[in-house]
């Protein structure tokens, strides 16, 4: 039985709580509509005109069904913050190793310090005989989706030259 790999992990975790995230919002989002269009004034004059009418009973339960839809806009964001709190947990605080190794060009070093401030960003730093320093990254937004990501080398087409 052989285990995954720590980085492969985590990645995973985050993928898994960011497709959470992104439920949450849908569902957030569409029991708002629910809410909005519930509480808008057509509905209140279509309820009270029925209950003119008929002497219906379902104006009668219109208060409920807004507390059930506010309850479960309240357990939605809950959930959200929960789901957020775990993500942040599973994050280190403080990375100890530098992936800015000495002799960098001074660009090429600032850009590596700028991203590995950011912590979805996973950088991996090369020296290649031929093409010299090559750098591969990857940027992960916040819900662990791929933001961006890119190979540079120092000297790109130093293979060219056979």
């Amino acid at each position: 039985m052989t285990s995954e790999p720590r980085a492969t992990t985590g990645r995973r975790k985050k993928r898994e709580h960011g497709a959470l995230l992104r439920l949450q919002r849908r569902l957030l989002w569409q029991i708002e509509r629910l809410r909005d269009e519930l509480a808008a004034p057509s509905v209140a004059s279509l309820v009270r005109q029925l209950r003119q009418s008929s002497g219906s009973r379902a104006a009668e339960r219109t208060p409920a069904i807004k507390g059930a839809i506010e309850e479960a806009i309240r357990a939605l964001q809950v959930w959200g913050a929960e789901i957020r709190d775990e993500m942040a947990a599973g994050e280190p605080e403080n990375p100890t190793t530098n992936l800015v190794p000495q002799g960098l060009p001074p660009s090429l070093a600032r850009f590596l310090r700028e991203r590995q401030q950011t912590a979805d960003c996973h950088i991996e730093v090369l020296h290649d005989p031929e093409r010299g320093w090559v750098v591969r990254w990857k940027e992960y937004t916040f819900e662990g989706v791929l933001r961006g990501g890119g190979q540079f080398a120092e000297r790109p087409y130093a293979w060219l030259e056979e």
